[in-house]
């Protein structure tokens, strides 16, 4: 199997990138002091080298969206909120729309 060498540099690329990318989130998690899991941050790794940065930039800012948005349906139905929401299925919708979007735009 020959595999070119412009292929190779761009996995060495999106590695690299994924890396810088989950730097990022650790100083994100550190100055929420945990709230964001390392389950999270693995899921955002995995799928930031197959998507690139741009698109995984995307993604979390729809998981985030998506996030605020069941915090506040839920905030209007209780007063307090006593139960840790997971972030892992906001992020995983997030790459699903993307991967649609994509698809259908063919980008």
């Amino acid at each position: 199997m020959i595999i070119s060498k412009c292929t190779i540099q761009i996995c060495i690329h999106k590695f690299l990138v994924s890396i810088i990318f989950v730097l990022f989130l650790f100083f994100v998690r550190g100055l929420t002091k945990g709230g964001l899991g390392l389950g999270d941050i693995k899921l955002i790794f995995v799928t930031s080298i197959y998507f690139g940065f741009l698109k995984s930039y995307i993604a979390l800012f729809i998981a985030c969206f998506l996030g605020l948005l069941i915090i506040v349906i839920y905030k209007m139905s209780s007063k307090e909120i006593k139960v840790k929401i997971p972030f892992a299925p906001f992020i995983s919708t997030g790459y699903f729309i993307i991967e649609i979007f994509c698809r259908f735009l063919k980008c």
